[in-house]
This record gives C-alpha cells, structure tokens and sequence, in this order.
C-alpha cells in the first residue's frame, strides 16, 4: 500500500492538535511492512521534525523554517506549487491519499480519506471569524472523499445530521494521547512546583478560554467556592490577556492572586502541571474527541468535565460531570474532589485504566483498516 500526505496541517501548526494527530499516524505508518509512505511536509512551521527519519519514507520532503508575520498566504500558495511539482513524479504511484486538512489537492489519481475532528463552525458559528466559508468549504470537499474518519461517535453523528454524509461513508476511529503522558515522581512533583512556585494546590485548565470553550463557567465557580483561599487556579495553554468578562470578575472577586497563567509550555511540563493538579477541569461545550481529559487520566489526576458532545465517550465513568453552563453543578464536584481523599482515589484508578483503552498503535491499525478497504 502507497500512502500521501501533503504539507496542510504543518503549515498551520507549530505543534498539538491536527498536526499532533498526523505525527503519530505517520511514525506508526512508517512502521509497518507492506506501507510505503510519501510525504510532502512542504515549507514548514511545525516542531515534530520528521526529516530525521527520511531513510524510511518512499519520498519525502520537508524544510522547517521560522514563521513570518504575516507571510502565510504567501507561504500557502509557495507550497500547493512545491506540492504540484513533487507530485508530477509520483501521482501515479499512490493508492491512498490522506490530506492533512480541508484544501487537498483535487487530481492526485488515488482513493482519498479526510478525518474530521469537529463541527465546531457549523454547531457554533458565532465564536468562529469566517465560519460559513470555511464549513461550505469543508462540505464540498467531504462529499468528494472515497471515506471519512470521525474521531467520535458525535462527530459521525454530527455529520449525518448537518452533512447529511451516509452513515456507512464513515468510519469512528478514536484519538489517543502520547505516551509522554504518564504519572510522575514524588521528586519529580516536588521539584516543578518549587520551579514554578505553585505553593498552594490547584484546579487545573488547559487550552484556550473563550468562546465554546467556556471557561467564564469554570471562572464563575471558582469565584464563588468557599475553599478558593486554600488553592489556585492554574491555566495552561494559549494565555493571552483577560477578556473583558474575566476581568470583571477577577476584580470584583478579588482573584487576582488565586489564577496563574502559563504558556509555551513543553509536554514534558504539561505531563508535571497535570500529574500535581487536584483536578483537570474540561468547561467545553463542544469537543471532537477530547483530548486534554486523557492526557491527565495518563497522568493520574481526576477529570471533571461537562456532560457535552463527545468528553463521555472519552471519559466513560472515569470522570465528574457537570452541565456546561451550570457553576452551582461545578461547585459541587470541586467540593467532593477536593473534599473526599477516598472518592478523588477512585477516580484516579479509574482514570488509569480508561486512558489505557486508547491508544495510537490502535488509532493507527483502525486508519490502515479503513484504507486497506478502499483498495481492496
């Protein structure tokens, strides 16, 4: 089996997400007898640097270099070229074609699979610049795919009822988390809250804040708890300033020295942020798969997370949940969490053993499976 993968995602991403997903797709593709895999990694930003690893590919191609403010449509349209050309030589030679994102090339001569990840920008418009563009163009490119992989149950579901995609056109294949996600040390705990000088137990975020993902929801219940003196809020992820809402309650609640902010954080620091937390709390209204809360489970730190869209298809019954939109709901599962050392054990097992069901040597076998079955 010959297998393509182009260069969209690694132009968009330095790292996670998408760009995440296709790095560990690809080194367990690169794995297996009977794959060849060709790979257009194109003029990149991305830190999962897969030149190394040249001598395994049929064909490859891939230079990283610093990204350009405001450089990236002109870097868009240098890499469909260089894409165009290095394809000349070899579309013949494809059986598989799995684009990286929502722009493939349209006349690569092979049987073509997309994965979607979420209907974010058809479910919540609203908090998403240029929206309606970008889902009219993702339905146009999905009804010209041979196969399409949801990485949930809700995701499939999703896209029968706003796509009206047939049922048997697509294929569940669940996400997984590295496996650089796992428990940690005693040493190896005490040592990053020194380094970091968290000296107080926290609540733990990780992610963007603002729209779908909910956070104000989070933000409103720490506000209100009666334990918030005894413990911190950490947030991980993109940063950024404080919205003019979380401003407002940061001030008037006096929280300003309760919430730490952290970015550009390593997975190797994450795996530290997660492994030391009372608890992750996950505030999203809409997830694709659900990432963050099985990466902590990895870590041994308890998940709360709200009862929406696909998080109980990860979580199972290893986790706490709560109506997005409802503080007084969070409230009590920060209370048990934190208050009941018996409960907080038993989700920390539980976590274990759910996170230890997915896998991306199975993500990958559920992929190659779906291909196998278009050139069969």
């Amino acid at each position: 089996m010959r297998i393509l993968y182009d260069y969209q995602i690694f132009i968009r991403q330095k790292y996670g997400g998408i760009s995440r997903y296709f790095y560990e797709l690809i080194r367990q593709a690169l794995q297996q007898e009977g794959m060849e895999v060709s790979f257009c990694q194109g003029l990149h930003v991305n830190y999962y640097q897969m030149a190394d690893q040249k001598k395994l590919f049929r064909d490859y191609f891939g230079i990283q270099h610093n990204k350009i403010y405001k450089t990236g449509p002109i870097l868009s349209l240098l890499n469909k070229s260089i894409f165009r050309h290095w394809l000349n030589k070899r579309r013949r030679d494809v059986n598989i074609y799995h684009p990286t994102y929502y722009y493939p090339e349209t006349s690569v001569g092979a049987k073509t699979v997309m994965t979607v990840y979420d209907m974010i920008h058809e479910k919540y418009p609203q908090y998403l610049k240029g929206a309606k563009e970008f889902s009219d163009n993702k339905r146009r490119v999905l009804a010209r795919m041979d196969k399409i992989l949801a990485i949930s149950e809700n995701t499939k579901n999703d896209l029968i009822e706003l796509f009206s995609i047939p049922p048997e056109k697509i294929e569940v294949v669940p996400l997984a988390a590295s496996d650089s996600f796992r428990t940690a040390t005693s040493a190896e705990r005490s040592s990053f809250l020194l380094r970091r000088g968290l000296d107080r137990p926290y609540l733990l975020y990780v992610g963007d804040r603002a729209g779908y993902k909910n956070f104000i929801t989070l933000l409103k219940a720490f506000s209100q708890w009666p334990k918030r003196t005894d413990y911190q809020l950490v947030c991980v992820g993109n940063a950024g300033n404080y919205s003019n809402e979380e401003t407002e309650i940061i001030v008037k609640q006096g929280l300003g020295d309760k919430i730490k902010l952290f970015s550009g954080i390593s997975d190797e620091e994450l795996r530290l942020f997660y492994a030391n937390a009372q608890a992750l709390v996950v505030t999203s209204l809409y997830e694709g798969f659900g990432i963050t809360p099985l990466e902590a489970m990895r870590c041994g730190t308890p998940v709360i997370v709200s009862n929406s869209s696909s998080l109980p298809e990860v979580v199972g019954e290893a986790g706490m949940y709560y109506q997005a939109l409802e503080p007084e709901e969070l409230l009590l599962c920060l209370d048990k969490i934190t208050g009941n050392a018996a409960a907080r054990a038993e989700y920390i097992n539980k976590g274990l053993a759910r996170s230890s069901k997915f896998s991306w040597e199975k993500t990958a076998a559920d992929t190659f499976k779906a291909y196998q079955q278009l050139i069969s």
